[in-house]
């Protein structure tokens, strides 16, 4: 009789504790996985500020770059003042090009020029929209910035994704 209570102790005994420790198995796992969702959105912050700031504040480099020489995206013609030749060049690169010279290959990025009225902008009837829509995106980063783009102010609207 003593050997069955004790094996019966013992039997709740190991369920209670492989639950216990499953459960914090369980909370450790959503822990470590929220904590590296804030460092992804965190880096992704930080890089969409970076490259949006790069694009509406300095030429790029070379300053005249174009699809074959580029090393670093701007399309300013001064702060804020957009240049639609290096837009339009930007528009005829290849996404991944661009991904990389961003420095975002491991992220998908979606571009365009909007004017107030909603209206997307448009060099030589060309709409002015790069990269791919966010479709089922996990974690999204948009950034706004106003600019002058055709002599109009507008909206330049840059989104990371993943």
């Amino acid at each position: 009789m003593k050997a069955q209570a004790w094996s019966t102790d013992f039997v709740v005994s190991a369920v209670i504790f492989v639950l216990i420790f499953a459960l914090v198995l369980f909370t450790w796992n959503q822990t470590l996985y929220q904590t590296q969702q804030k460092i992804t959105l965190s880096k992704m912050q930080t890089l969409v500020s970076e490259i949006s700031d790069s694009l509406i504040r300095t030429p790029g480099f070379p300053e005249n770059w174009n699809q074959t020489n580029v090393e670093s995206l701007g399309f300013a013609e001064e702060e804020n003042v957009l240049n639609a030749t290096k837009i339009g060049v930007f528009l005829s690169m290849d996404n991944d090009t661009i991904k990389s010279v961003l420095g975002i290959e491991n992220y998908d990025f979606f571009f365009e020029i909007v004017y107030p009225n909603g209206s997307v902008g448009e060099i030589n009837g060309t709409p002015v929209i790069k990269g791919n829509q966010p479709v089922n995106a996990a974690v999204l980063v948009p950034v706004e910035r106003y600019v002058m783009f055709e002599n109009t102010p507008a909206k330049m609207r840059f989104i990371l994704w993943y």
